[in-house]
């Protein structure tokens, strides 16, 4: 292994420590600035690090490559071929704004990976970073619950854009802060109860992400990391004391959370209740059988990165029904490996972690080393993790972070190649130098560029010079022209719900239809934009060519019930009404597509006054049906007078048997019921409402009937009190209180 130069190794450990803070890059101004501003510094910053590495190249260095190092550069190069040949080359490549997560962001990942490996680090300045990276980990985790606390955001983020990767992000950060903490050997008293803190900070924020996938990886990580603990009795002395003051503290960051005025209901239902049952595993779990059960549908080379929803369409079936619109990835790294990069792509990918696996676990047996230890338990994280999310920029620092501990023992490589022989490769550093960082600055600079542009013209509210502004962000665009057309093309409504005349509205739908066939003839279809531009048609009143795009997704997925139904929706407003009567039919005997079918004929039904029509259909909707679409039975139930009828409904959950289903109506569905109850003047209504709502106190959920009569008699005075006006129901918060008085 070469010696690096000590200016040269300073220089990297700077750049190393910039990196560490990337997740505080944040702009709430512009659209996906969590992403993009993040991704185009870190380029920057590799790009800065290697003009900087070419500048210090010798005769006599050798390039020497490990065996995860060729199996990493192989993977790249199988990368590399997916996206190029794959559906969408241009997407695969530069990726979008959504994501960044094209080719040409991995194969900085991998340079990254390059340059931290060689790093030789002092532990003062591995206590340094670690402790920016505590820094980092901590103003999110304070930005996040703050955002908690306002109720901006259900779900922690921080500064990043999704709240598993935030959870992953915060657990990582954790184990990096152990590692530090097992360095010290706990020399000093005061640290186990800072550490202590810190870990209950972070792990209440990971908490709030109310990441089910990032709780998992959490107990992987930190159960690789006692091992380490486990096999001194000092270390299983503060391993104990750190769980003590860790449940300790946890009881105060309850508090803090009430004080917040926090809701950890929810986190508690989504963490304590039956993961199998709940939408966003099921969703995997359907998504995953969809993908095992369509191998042969798999192109060996795959079909490039960012290209998952064109899989998910075209092998749709009925199963994914009810799942969700639109999918960019399945929610498993392998998986998303095998459908991305193909078979050869998965092997290379798993080699990969085999051989990191092995290297990590062989340094930490022999040698002890807690670094090692460190990328097990990281390795661990990240594994179980991606089981059930997906990449950001942020995981994948970690990853090649990762990699490049499990390499960093190797002292001598599977090839090594002498530089002195390859004098030709020492005059055109200079020149790689100066094409490496220029290029990036110039794809830096268009990203930025383009996304300022498209955030301009989709805030702007002079027509012109919002159609220039998407036109010229369109154009100029390397990255990101799927979401430049997908936010044209969402400016439908403000451009047809505006008193402009018909020359612009003409001039918007023809600049919008150019960029969108432009689209699809250029790089591919996205059946998204396919989507968008029927509905464009259809509200320019062009109902043949918007019919004809419904269905050419009929023809790709036939048993899509979102499409299906908004083809039907299209096809009654466009005057077929009896054909569309069919379709409608035949969609209330698809089992997941039933109730929400139902749902949209009623309305499409009340708007043209055919009440007589529409109240029958109210009929077959089952107790679960009322439950998931409760908040749409009750407006149209409230809007059009129909108080004994959904009455008359809601008597059906009402009943013993369905009665626990009540226990899914929040805080706002019981209001607006209480709402209608009053507004109908029906005592048994508001009789049902009061009794629900004491329900978990006063209410038998086998019976339905009181536990005792003293319980019925206070709840018929309140209901008498309400109707005679002597009461509001909705000043009731707490049904306890019939009980005082």
């Amino acid at each position: 292994m070469n010696e690096i130069p000590k200016t040269l190794n300073s220089f990297k450990f700077c750049i190393l420590c910039a990196v560490s803070l990337l997740p505080l890059v944040h702009s709430k101004y512009l659209f996906y600035g969590t992403i993009v501003h993040r991704t185009l510094v870190f380029w920057v910053l590799v790009s800065i690090l290697y003009a900087y590495h070419l500048g210090y190249i010798r005769k006599k260095s050798i390039l020497s490559f490990s065996l995860l190092d060729i199996a990493l550069i192989s993977y790249t190069l199988v990368r590399l071929i997916a996206d190029l040949l794959g559906d969408n080359s241009n997407n695969s490549f530069w990726s979008n704004f959504n994501r960044n997560m094209g080719f040409v962001n991995w194969g900085y990942v991998v340079l990254f990976y390059f340059a931290v490996k060689s790093i030789q680090l002092t532990n003062s300045q591995k206590y340094l970073l670690s402790l920016l990276i505590l820094i980092g980990a901590l103003l999110t985790s304070i930005w996040g619950i703050k955002d908690a606390g306002n109720m901006i955001d259900s779900r922690l983020t921080g500064f990043l854009s999704n709240p598993m990767h935030a959870s992953f992000y915060l657990t990582s950060s954790l184990l990096f802060i152990t590692f530090v903490v097992c360095q010290y050997k706990f020399k000093y008293w005061y640290l186990p109860v800072v550490y202590a803190l810190l870990a209950t900070i972070l792990i209440y924020s990971m908490l709030l992400t109310n990441s089910r996938a990032g709780l998992l990886s959490l107990f992987a990580g930190f159960a690789v990391f006692s091992c380490h603990s486990i096999r001194s009795k000092s270390g299983r002395k503060y391993l104990a004391i750190f769980m003590i003051m860790i449940i300790a503290l946890g009881g105060i960051g309850y508090v803090i959370s009430n004080y917040l005025d926090i809701d950890l209901s929810k986190i508690q239902n989504r963490y304590f209740s039956n993961w199998y049952a709940s939408v966003s595993s099921s969703t995997r779990l359907v998504l995953w059988k969809t993908i095992t059960s369509n191998l042969d549908n798999i192109p060996l080379t795959g079909l490039g990165e960012g290209n998952f929803n064109t899989f998910y369409i075209q092998n749709y079936n009925d199963s994914l029904n009810g799942s969700g619109d639109w999918y960019d990835s399945s929610h498993n790294i392998v998986l998303d490996q095998l459908v991305n990069f193909g078979w050869p792509g998965l092997a290379l990918y798993l080699c990969i972690l085999t051989i990191a696996s092995i290297n990590l676990f062989k340094s930490y047996i022999n040698k002890n080393s807690i670094e090692s230890l460190l990328g097990l338990s990281l390795l661990f994280t990240y594994i179980v993790f991606m089981f059930f999310g997906f990449d950001s920029l942020i995981s994948l620092i970690i990853f090649s972070i990762i990699m490049a501990i499990s390499d960093s023992h190797i002292t001598k490589g599977t090839i090594e190649i002498d530089i002195e022989k390859n004098r030709n490769f020492i005059k055109l550093a200079p020149i790689i130098c100066a094409i490496s960082i220029t290029g990036t600055l110039l794809i830096s600079y268009n990203g930025l560029t383009n996304l300022r542009l498209l955030t301009k013209a989709a805030n702007s509210n002079n027509l012109s010079e919002k159609i220039l502004l998407f036109e010229n962000a369109y154009n100029q665009s390397l990255i990101g022209k799927g979401d430049i057309a997908l936010e044209y093309v969402l400016q439908k409504d403000f451009i047809l719900n505006s008193g402009i005349g018909i020359d612009e509205k003409n001039h918007y739908y023809n600049s919008v239809s150019q960029m969108l066939t432009d689209y699809s003839q250029n790089y591919g279809k996205d059946y998204k934009l396919i989507n968008l531009h029927a509905f464009l048609e259809f509200g320019y009143g062009h109902f043949e060519k918007a019919l004809s795009l419904m269905k050419s997704l009929h023809d790709v997925a036939s048993t899509r019930m979102i499409n299906n139904i908004d083809y039907a929706v299209m096809t009654y407003q466009s005057g077929n009404k009896t054909d569309a009567s069919e379709m409608f039919l035949s969609l209330f005997r698809q089992k997941k597509a039933a109730a929400l079918a139902r749902l949209t004929f009623i309305k499409l039904l009340l708007a043209d006054n055919k009440v007589n029509e529409a109240i029958p259909l109210f009929d077959d909707f089952t107790p679960d049906d009322l439950i998931v679409h409760f908040d749409d039975i009750l407006n149209i139930c409230s809007e059009n007078n129909f108080y004994d009828l959904f009455y008359s409904l809601m008597k059906k959950v009402m009943s013993p048997r369905y009665f626990h289903l009540l226990n899914k109506l929040s805080k706002e569905n019981m209001e607006k019921w209480a709402e209608l109850a009053q507004a109908s003047g029906n005592y048994n209504q508001v009789y049902s409402v009061v009794s629900i709502k004491s329900g978990n106190t006063l209410l038998d959920p086998k019976t339905g009937n009181f536990y005792s009569k003293s319980d019925s008699i206070h709840v018929v005075r309140l209901i008498a009190k309400i109707h005679s006006r002597q009461e509001n129901y909705l000043s009731i918060n707490q049904i306890e209180l019939l009980r005082k008085n």
